[in-house]
């Protein structure tokens, strides 16, 4: 609609079609994993796609140019927390290697309630019910929505019913 008329009251009528080889063009840099080309080319793109008025064309490129740069910072970008360590050591049942990670990381961060919470989870798993409440009673201070995730996670089971963790479950 007014894209066309404004490429027909332009001089360089194959315009519109120069955007659409260059998208083409970037597709192929894709298709062959040239993303660093692939997102120069889609840059320019976009400039070339604002310049001319193609709102759509744009807004493609840009979406690309999106998506590749995430995709080339990911491998050094994707850090290992403290958080993920531990829930990683959780998992595979090791409480005492999560306890490590976590009490370092809470040396820096000790207003961290999900530090707090997954230090309960590892004394739960060591079956140390009153450690593991002290730590709940820090992780619901500083966060109370947490209280869902405590009464779900099935490490607290086998000590959930316990004095000191039983009054968690009347709260």
């Amino acid at each position: 609609m007014a894209t066309k008329a404004k490429t027909a009251g332009n001089t360089n009528s194959a315009a519109p079609r120069s955007l659409e080889a260059a998208f083409t063009e970037g597709v192929g840099l894709l298709d062959a994993g040239k993303f660093a080309e692939a997102v120069t080319l889609f840059q320019q793109l976009e400039l070339d796609a604002t310049e001319q008025g193609e709102v759509a064309m744009a807004r493609s490129a840009r979406i690309r140019i999106t998506a590749m740069k995430a995709r080339l910072e990911k491998p050094e970008s994707v850090a290992v927390t403290p958080e993920m360590e531990a829930l990683i050591h959780l998992n595979r049942q090791e409480s005492d290697e999560a306890l490590t990670v976590i009490e370092k990381a809470l040396k820096t961060k000790s207003d961290d309630a999900r530090l707090h919470y997954l230090k309960a989870i590892a004394l739960a798993q060591k079956l140390d019910a009153g450690a593991c409440s002290e730590s709940l009673k820090v992780a619901f201070e500083l966060d109370l929505n947490l209280v869902h995730l405590f009464r779900s996670e099935r490490d607290f089971d086998q000590i959930r019913n316990q004095a000191p963790l039983a009054a968690f479950e009347l709260d």
